[in-house]
């Protein structure tokens, strides 16, 4: 679907700030490094990090669980390019949602593997990796991660969710299609995803709805009835929820209320208590942003 809107963006000029940032030039050691470094302040002085264990340890029956599959956990550092910034390190620029995310991931699989005895495999997919990241994470000696293709006719993510899965998706709101999809064919044993309420929004199952375009066209396109998209992501507040996967989550799931919402900070980029104490801007020290507020574990019921 974002292929399909990516037509209707103009192109990001070169040499701009957000052309930089698209660019591999970050080597996978930093991004090794990264996760490394912040897995030990995740297991030291993490209370998000506690909390979230706690909540993955309610989880009934652990030995449903071979796998967990990670979906948009977006870019852990992007090119640095703005230098005086020095809180962002000398080379890169940290995405500190985003490393929270891969960590959370770690952490899960992790923790399922101790309390069932045998493997869990863990999978990634999003359409920001590059080839620097993907190999971060394939070699990765921490928790070693498989890295899927999400790209257009393959989309090997959907081959793998099944009822044995762990799910943690962060590829959008509820108006985003992955959920929509996965409802059609499996039940995961558990799923981190945005929270679905339960009122007050406008729920529908229309697979098209209509656009209109700058000259005037009408044309029809896949979704949910969500405004044009900005460019850089989902306005979750707006548009309306697929029905189905909201009778879903709240008929044959139960949320864990232990499970730690985010705090209510969008900005990807502050640094939270998981990066370098060195990287680290002093007014920014105190604040975890771990991920978007409104993230939520829900648990199937049988």
């Amino acid at each position: 679907m974002i292929r399909f809107f990516a037509k209707y963006y103009r192109a990001i000029p070169e040499g701009s700030r957000f052309w930089h940032e698209t660019r591999d030039t970050v080597s996978a050691y930093d991004i090794q490094q990264t996760l490394t470094d912040s897995w030990v302040r995740w297991c030291t002085i993490s209370a998000t990090a506690r909390r979230l264990e706690s909540a993955i340890d309610k989880i009934p029956d652990p030995k449903r669980t071979n796998k967990v599959v990670c979906l948009g956990l977006g870019r852990i550092l992007l090119p640095l390019v703005e230098p005086d910034v020095a809180e962002w390190g000398p080379n890169n620029m940290l995405a500190s949602r985003n490393l929270s995310q891969h960590l959370a991931a770690i952490a899960i699989t992790k923790l399922l593997e101790n309390k069932t005895g045998q493997q869990i495999a863990l999978y990634a997919a999003d359409p920001d990796y590059k080839a620097q990241h993907k190999s971060a994470l394939e070699t990765l000696s921490l928790q070693r991660f498989t890295v899927l293709d999400p790209s257009y006719g393959k989309h090997e993510v959907f081959t793998i969710i099944d009822d044995s899965t762990l799910l943690f998706d962060m590829a959008g709101g509820p108006p985003c299609p992955t959920l929509s999809l996965v409802q059609e064919y499996a039940r995961p044993v558990a799923i981190i995803t945005h929270e679905v309420p339960r009122d007050g929004v406008k729920y529908q199952d229309r697979q098209w709805f209509e656009l209109t375009e700058r000259d005037g066209t009408k044309v029809q396109v896949p979704g949910y009835g969500v405004d044009l998209l900005s460019p850089h992501g989902w306005d979750i507040e707006d548009g309306h929820f697929p029905r189905r996967v909201r009778d879903m989550l709240v008929d044959e799931y139960e949320m864990e209320k232990e499970f730690p919402a985010g705090e209510k900070d969008t900005l990807p980029f502050k640094l939270n208590d998981l990066a370098n104490p060195e990287e680290r801007h002093q007014g920014n020290a105190k604040h975890s942003v771990y991920w978007r507020p409104g993230l939520r574990l829900y648990v199937r019921k049988y």
